[in-house]
């Protein structure tokens, strides 16, 4: 027997040609299966010609020699799929077991895939980059028909900032999303809604020539509100309570009060934010000549109001005033001096804690929960001390916000991690606490020479409400920094006399239930703002 019969010619891993040997009995195997005799059944033979076809078929194409393409019966014209196949497109790989992966092209030359880009296209075809992020083909002769909007322009991406992803991605898991963007909305929308005159000679006790509301702070139940005039012609500032009483329509009235009128620069007016202690609030007096700066504590019983307690800080001015909203600290009250923070407890009228500072105090403000006390100084830095430490207590965190930004306000949010602040240069900064890093700046806000220009931010923490010294007062949202909306000053007020508008803000006035919106004072009258 010839020795070709017994072995076949193969190419192993390098492309050698290798002989395998084989015994006799596979010989006569395959020779079996190959002609099948004639005994056999068809079903038999069938299954015998299909064993026949997939041994074969688990060879390689280029592998094969000629003896054994003949014995499978494959052609040298190209219509099995085993072969090599020539193309007129060189683009496709000439050999057909390559598939074809979409978004990929086959060179033949360099024998390898590309990726179809658009710096890369295929080559003899036109590509284009689509809006659904996928390349499209175009024809030579559509290709002036492209429509401009189908093609996307990619840009490489900025450098982004850890603290300010940070930021966002807690801003927008707030289960209060919902609710800030119909705020944002809605704001769009303010209004005047109702025009609440005041008058503070109700009791006749008062004598004057002309008066303007310069500051509005509501209760804890937004049932009263205080509200500072400025004064003519004797130059002093007066205070009035007035109670809140709504209608079903949720309009208001204003029932007015005792007033009483200082001669000495009112720095510091707010309500007790405790329920038990809603009928207290605390007035600072900045001093002036041989007097210091003190602070009173005031309780309102029906319509007349008396003096609780008195505190006064020897030879300094008192700028400012806080009082803790931490329930368990719920008696504790801070004043703001010159280069020193005291810290009372109003039940005990005994200081707790003396804070050094580097400048004078403009602006405090106590966290929601956490045993913390923010001071903002002249020298634009932002300063912190414990309440629960009894004694000296010296800063724990710094933060700057400029040597020219001298702070005027400070407005902490409910999610502790950042602080509102805003200064005398203008500037009105979001602050990251954990990272001791501004996020956000909203730009717009102008201010020179106002020290005690506040601003205010609503209970969802989504809107801020401030007024410029232009007196225009300006809405943006807390979380995108974005200018939403702009209030002029009233055409029919003369601003000549207090051109910066009073503000505050809240969800219900006139008590439970009541209508939100925002209260803008300004001339003798107070204007109601809603959606």
């Amino acid at each position: 027997m010839d020795q070709n019969e017994f072995s076949v010619p193969r190419r192993d891993a390098c492309g050698r040609h290798r002989a395998t040997q084989r015994s006799k009995s596979m010989t006569l195997r395959r020779r079996n299966f190959s002609n099948p005799p004639e005994g056999r059944s068809k079903s038999l033979q069938l299954n015998i010609k299909m064993m026949n076809l997939n041994k074969f078929r688990r060879r390689k194409g280029p592998a094969w020699s000629r003896g054994e393409q003949k014995k499978a019966g494959v052609s040298n014209s190209g219509s099995s799929k085993s072969c090599m196949v020539e193309t007129a497109d060189s683009s496709k790989p000439q050999n057909s077991e390559v598939r074809e992966i979409p978004g990929f092209y086959y060179d033949a030359e360099k024998k390898r895939y590309f990726k179809i880009t658009k710096d890369h296209p295929v080559p003899g075809k036109n590509f284009v980059l689509c809006q659904c992020g996928g390349y499209k083909y175009i024809s030579s002769k559509n290709q002036r028909k492209i429509i401009p909007g189908d093609i996307k322009v990619t840009k490489k991406p900025s450098r982004i900032s850890i603290v300010n992803s940070l930021h966002d991605r807690e801003y927008t898991r707030c289960s209060q999303t919902s609710s800030r963007n119909l705020f944002e909305k809605l704001t769009c929308l303010l209004k005047i809604r109702q025009r609440l005159k005041l008058d503070p000679c109700v009791d006749h006790y008062l004598e004057l020539d002309q008066f303007a509301v310069s500051r509005i702070e509501p209760d804890a139940c937004h049932e009263r509100i205080l509200t500072l005039y400025e004064t003519k012609p004797t130059g002093n500032q007066a205070v009035q309570f007035h109670d809140l009483k709504k209608d079903k329509n949720n309009n208001f009235e204003v029932v007015h009060k005792m007033a009483m009128m200082k001669n000495q620069k009112i720095t510091g007016l707010l309500w007790s934010p405790h329920e038990q202690t809603k009928n207290t609030y605390i007035l600072s007096l900045l001093g002036h000549g041989n007097m210091s700066g003190e602070t009173m504590v005031f309780t309102v019983e029906g319509a007349s109001q008396r003096i609780v307690g008195r505190t006064s800080v020897q030879g300094n001015s008192v700028w400012t005033n806080a009082w803790n909203r931490n329930p368990l600290y719920s008696n504790i009250i801070s004043i703001g001096a010159s280069k020193v923070a005291l810290t009372f407890d109003v039940s005990t009228k005994r200081r707790v804690i003396h804070t050094k500072c580097e400048s004078a105090v403009f602006a405090q403000e106590f966290s929601w929960s956490h045993p913390l006390l923010y001071n903002g100084s002249r020298d634009g830095c932002i300063r912190t001390c414990d309440v629960r430490l009894i004694g000296a207590n010296w800063p724990v965190m710094c933060l700057n916000q400029g040597k020219l930004a001298s702070i005027t306000c400070l407005r902490v949010l409910h999610d502790e991690n950042y602080l509102l602040a805003s200064g005398l240069d203008g500037s009105l900064k979001l602050w990251d606490i954990r990272a001791r890093a501004c996020v956000r700046d909203y730009e717009g806000h102008i201010n020179e020479i106002t020290h005690g220009l506040r601003f205010h931010v609503d209970p969802t923490d989504s809107l801020i409400f401030a007024a410029g010294k232009d007196s225009v007062t300006r809405i943006w949202s807390v979380g995108s920094g974005k200018l939403l909306h702009t209030i002029p000053f009233p055409d029919n007020v003369d601003k000549s006399f207090s051109p910066i508008p009073a503000l505050s803000y809240s969800d219900e006035w006139g008590g439970k239930g009541g209508m939100s919106g925002l209260m803008y004072g300004a001339g003798d009258s107070v204007y109601s703002y809603s959606y």
